[in-house]
């Protein structure tokens, strides 16, 4: 081979690569879609947030939620004195997640419980620990605002 043609080639070998990184990255930069269908809720306890094949501490876990994910409340049940609601994360994958593991604009109570949450992490960060919790959560610029526009808008 000539210098020329092993020249070409390797532009065109950088020039492929760095397309197919730049499809990559902005696929990984999308923003994440809401669920279809049901109520809106947000992941806000990870502690809780085991998606699980049926509405019970021990069954079977599908994945584990990240603090942030959108879900779509499709229905609800009780076991052991715990609530569970039937979610979809997407139009694939659904099961059953803790009630206390999402907030939402249309449950009562949740605001405050999403300031306890903020209020502990505040704290742990004093400590020196994970405060990540609390730079998901956008700032609160108006009263009236509802959780999920908070989170749409971060």
């Amino acid at each position: 081979m000539d210098l020329a043609t092993t020249i070409s080639r390797r532009c065109l070998a950088s020039f492929l690569f760095m397309i197919t990184a730049g499809f990559v990255l902005n696929s990984l930069a999308q923003k994440p879609r809401v669920p279809p269908g049901g109520h809106l809720a947000i992941v806000a306890d990870e502690r809780l947030a085991a998606l699980r094949g049926s509405p019970d501490p021990a069954a079977r876990l599908i994945r584990r939620l990240s603090r942030g994910r959108f879900v779509s409340i499709r229905g609800s049940r009780t076991h052991d004195g715990l609530t569970f609601y039937q979610v979809a994360i997407n139009r694939r994958t659904s099961g059953w997640l803790q009630s206390e593991a999402v907030i939402s604009s249309w449950r009562a109570g949740d605001d405050e419980r999403l300031t306890r949450l903020l209020d502990g992490a505040d704290e742990l960060r004093s400590r020196g620990a994970r405060p990540d919790l609390s730079r998901s959560v956008p700032a609160l610029t108006d009263p009236n605002e509802s959780i999920i526009d908070l989170w749409r808008r971060r």
